[in-house]
């Protein structure tokens, strides 16, 4: 996937006359910080749109909206007096339709895939044990605050950068995970009708807390966590910048078969025209490369640019900000399920996801399944692999 860097939109033209440009941006991003932080999801868009058409969109968002600004952020049309413009831009009737795509992350829910792809990796089907634990722990009042620490020490062991740090957090971890397994088997009860489920989460965390690092400061200790804090730990990334831009290549540039909402199968040049983005190092573009692999990848081009100068990827800006925001709130059981059906048609049914009840409303019409109907974290079979060689 060759890149090229411009301070603008004028910047290198695509590679031919039959190059599909997509507008990408992200919503959300706070790098590897994935709980804690001002966001629980991350969204990444992309949107195949004109300049021309572009700027007349943002024309009519201002116009509607009242808003002198040059950059029109998703906040100003979440406003309730401008719910208007807002249908418009996502609905039916709309510039959009069947020209964009969202890809959402429920960041904790990454970090828990991560957390069981290092430490139980040996359970059987990892991904589905980690969507399983993490539903379980997170529907339970009782248990969802102190796995709520638990997941703030391993987010703060996977981004420490010295051995100090790292051995400091991963005491943190050991007692933050053995405190949630404790509570998880004195639920039991209450959690008796979900005993499959149950069982499965239990299974995975005691796998975790076995699979641990020793705490003995020794020289195995030392090299696994030298793992995570040393050069190497660029194989392992958390920012969900990374699975978002392997989607968004996938839903325009993949194979066939993806379904209307994915519909792929493109077989000639695509250029991804994304507001600039210093995290995706050459490291990490590496990685996008080999998860979607060769044959997209060698007709892939991404061009970084300024977004206050690209009325395209402004447009990105505001599709991603605004499906963010509105399923973040759908996620901790505040929807708007009139603006969540207009931000479900563009929703990229490969999405990282687990939670039943928003994903209802958030799924595409022709892809309304939950995680216990799949019984795999709600992502599609192309883009779940490629989540797994990107977090791997």
């Amino acid at each position: 996937m060759p890149r090229a860097v411009a301070a603008s939109s004028t910047g290198p033209a695509p590679v031919g006359s039959a190059t599909v440009v997509v507008a990408c941006d992200e919503s959300g991003s706070e790098g590897e910080k994935l709980v804690g932080g001002s966001t629980d999801v991350f969204a990444h868009a992309g949107v195949l749109i004109g300049s021309d058409e572009a700027s007349e969109v943002l024309r009519r968002v201002r116009a509607g909206t009242r808003s002198p600004a040059v950059e029109v952020k998703a906040n100003v049309v979440l406003r309730p007096q401008n719910r208007r413009t807002l249908t418009w831009l996502l609905g039916d009737a709309g510039p959009l339709t069947g020209r964009a795509s969202v890809f959402l992350v429920d960041k904790p829910l990454l970090l828990t895939v991560r957390l069981v792809g290092l430490w139980a990796a040996g359970t059987a089907d990892a991904e589905r044990a980690a969507c399983e634990l993490h539903r379980v722990l997170t529907a339970d009042a009782d248990l969802e605050p102190v796995w709520a620490v638990a997941l703030d020490e391993t987010n703060g062991l996977l981004r420490a950068r010295d051995l100090v740090t790292a051995r400091a957090r991963l005491e943190g971890v050991r007692a933050a995970l053995t405190k949630v397994l404790a509570g998880l088997s004195d639920a039991s009860d209450r959690l008796s009708g979900e005993a499959g489920t149950t069982t499965v989460a239990t299974t995975t965390l005691a796998a975790l807390v076995a699979g641990l690092p020793a705490s003995d400061g020794g020289p195995e200790t030392d090299t696994a966590l030298g793992e995570l804090t040393g050069p190497e730990r660029s194989r392992a990334p958390l920012d969900p910048l990374e699975p978002g831009l392997v989607a968004t290549v996938l839903r325009w540039a993949g194979p066939a078969g993806g379904g209307p909402r994915r519909p792929g199968g493109r077989s000639g040049p695509v250029e991804l025209v994304h507001d600039a983005q210093s995290s995706l190092t050459d490291d990490r573009l590496a990685r996008v490369r080999a998860a979607v692999g060769e044959d997209v990848s060698s007709r892939v081009r991404l061009r970084f640019v300024d977004s206050q100068l690209d009325a395209r990827v402004q447009v990105a800006d505001l599709v991603a900000g605004a499906a963010r925001r509105l399923a973040e709130a759908a996620l901790h059981g505040r929807p708007d399920p009139g603006l969540l059906e207009l931000v479900a048609a563009h929703v990229d049914p490969t999405s990282t996801w687990v939670d039943e009840r928003s994903w209802a409303l958030l799924a595409p019409p022709d892809d309304r399944r939950g995680a216990r109907a799949t019984g795999a974290p709600v992502t599609g079979d192309a883009a779940q692999t490629a989540l797994r060689r990107v977090t791997q």
